[in-house]
């Protein structure tokens, strides 16, 4: 019995296949608590495909508790799918999936390596996902590099520890021994990196005149800007039936005629353009990807022990077209909660 699987991380969002090959009976793979999938091998081979129940791990409801939790580690966006494969009653293995809540394009490559902005005033996390726990570097500003911390093996929410850097930090988890502790001031013209180097750059922003933002973008990763308001609209439509009342005098009762055409409820829903003026090509796509995601949140300011608050939102469907321009304006609508209003 041979079993092929993702060894490293897969994406709940994507074919999860698992291949059993050289086999003659019946292939059965029982999921951790319970699920059992059973097929007949075709010239030897059987494949499943645990997409569908790798899904099921993840509860939505529970997703910003990996933020408020202490731990920086992600266990709510990363699961474990553990399964066993049976070859008819007897011979057996187990085997674990690490499993993301996101998915990846036909012909991405998942990096770690990214380019982010630190809202610094705001609340902010950096998403890193390892497959072994390692030290990284930090430098910023005009300050050489120093040993940070340990990053430990999984998903991460980075929160804590950043320096009180006024323009640019840098985090680098080396791939090996390779570079060591050096000044690469000079942006590592002087010495070569491993491809499997991770580089993460904040630069540093101030700002907090906006709407703050946090979402998560389709690799399963908490993203966050800051964005400046336009337009406001409020758009009120009339709710439930309209009820035609028969005017039993056209005269007033106690001052009062209660006229006719009355409509049961009224609901409103309020929504606010956002923009940020004059991006490059990688942040606009960086930007994009608020629109294409279905968990947003909006930053609501801190309670009375300091902690964040959040509120989910929606943004509106469109298309966005960027041409080659160096630097262009992206736009979306931002779309509030229902307003709540009386009803008859």
């Amino acid at each position: 019995m041979t079993i092929n699987y993702p060894k490293t991380v897969a994406f709940a969002f994507n074919p999860i296949i698992v291949e059993v090959a050289d086999v003659s009976e019946l292939v059965t793979i029982v999921i951790e608590g319970g699920l059992t999938i059973t097929r007949e091998p075709i010239y030897g081979v059987t494949r499943f495909d645990l997409q569908a129940i790798a899904r099921s791990l993840f509860d939505r409801k529970r997703f910003p508790s990996s933020l408020q939790d202490a731990s920086e580690q992600d266990y709510m966006l990363y699961k474990e799918l553990v399964f066993t494969v049976w070859v008819g009653n007897t011979n057996h293995e187990t085997k674990f999936i690490n499993v993301i809540w996101g998915a990846l394009q036909i012909g991405e490559i998942y990096s770690q390596s990214k380019t982010l902005t630190w809202f610094k005033n705001s609340p902010f996390s950096i998403p890193v996902f390892l497959e072994g726990d390692k030290q990284a570097l930090i430098r910023y500003d005009n300050n050489k590099y120093e040993d940070w911390k340990t990053i430990f093996e999984g998903k991460n929410n980075i929160k804590t520890g950043l320096p009180d850097a006024s323009n640019k930090v840098v985090i680098r988890i080396n791939a090996g021994d390779e570079g060591g502790v050096f000044d690469y001031t000079f942006d590592y013209t002087f010495r070569s990196i491993s491809k499997n180097t991770i580089i993460i750059r904040l630069n540093v922003n101030e700002c907090t005149d906006g709407i703050y933002l946090r979402w998560i973008n389709k690799h399963g990763e908490y993203c966050y800007y800051l964005f400046s308001t336009g337009i406001e609209s409020n758009e009120v439509r009339n709710g439930g039936i309209n009820l035609i009342e028969f005017i039993r005098t056209v005269g007033f009762v106690s001052g009062y005629n209660p006229g006719t055409d009355h409509t049961q409820s009224k609901e409103g829903q309020k929504s606010v353009k956002l923009f940020v003026p004059l991006v490059d090509a990688d942040t606009y796509k960086f930007l994009t990807s608020l629109v294409e995601s279905v968990v947003v949140d909006m930053f609501m300011g801190y309670n009375d022990n300091k902690d964040p608050l959040w509120m989910g939102v929606n943004i509106a469907p469109g298309t966005f077209a960027r041409d080659n321009s160096p630097l262009q304006d992206f736009e979306c609508n931002l779309i509030l909660p229902k307003t709540f209003t009386q009803e008859l």
